[in-house]
Formats: structure tokens, sequence, C-alpha cells
């Protein structure tokens, strides 16, 4: 997101290890999106809304997100992160069918790109803001919870 331009360039990341062929990609993300809210807002995955698969309204329209009270214009070109594994298959059987929009980039090799592991680590922890240990701790008391 660049504050001084009011653009932003989006990433998605699909993390998971399953069920993203190009085939069951396609069913799952690229279906046409539609309005919601009385047609004041997109509603589709995150995918078809990148690829720009609007409803006919929204066509040669400027996407907005708004993030900390500003709006921000949604760039055309977008990032899909993917794990290796993932990547390799797409290699082997065919990418999904995404526009030349679209930049393909493997998680560990943005992971890898930034340094090692406990580099990467308080990257990760600064952008979230989480403290995993009270998040986590709290989940299992949780869970502990639930099963007794």
């Amino acid at each position: 997101m660049n504050t001084n331009t009011k653009i932003c360039f989006p990433i998605e990341a699909k993390l998971g290890l399953e069920r993203l062929s190009r085939n069951e990609f396609a069913k799952r993300f690229m279906k046409s999106c539609k309005t919601s809210h009385d047609d004041t807002r997109v509603a589709g995955s995150m995918i078809s809304i990148l690829e720009r698969k609007l409803p006919a309204q929204c066509i040669n329209q400027e996407l907005h997100v708004t993030y900390q009270g500003q709006k921000y214009v949604l760039s055309e070109k977008w990032g899909l992160i993917a794990r290796s594994a993932t990547h390799s298959k797409w290699r082997s059987n065919g990418f999904p069918s995404l526009s030349l929009n679209c930049k393909h980039l493997a998680f560990e090799d943005l992971a890898s790109s930034y340094g090692d592991k406990g580099a990467f680590n308080n990257l990760v922890t600064e952008i979230l803001q989480i403290d995993f240990h009270k998040q986590w701790v709290g989940l299992l008391l949780l869970t502990i919870r639930f099963k007794l």
C-alpha cells in the first residue's frame, strides 16, 4: 500500500496444500462476483474480485479498499502467494487460468528472501501485532474447558 499515491497492490495467499489444482482452483475461486449492500459493495471470492470478474455495473469502475479510515485505489496488478509444493504441481499440471495482472510467488521463496527464520518470524509478529503465546495459551485453555 502506498500512502502517497493512495494505491494498494493486493496480495492473496493460498497456503493450503489441497484442492488447489487448476480445475479445483477455478471452481472455488473464479466464479463471477455480484453486488451486495444495495449495490455498494462487490461480493465474491477475493481472487474473482482481483481478476475483475465483476458485475456489469462495476466494469470499468475503480475498486477501492479502506484502511485506517483512508480510501485506496486497488491496482489492477496483484500477487498470488502459494506454497512451493503447490507451485511445483502447477508447473507440472498447469497454473490456474489467471490474467497477466497476476504475479505468482512461492511462500517459501518470500520467507527466505527476507532473511533467516528469526528475522522472518519477527517481521510477521511485527506486522500482525499478535502475541502468539497469549493467543495460543488462551485457545488451549478454551479447548480444555470445552473438553471437560
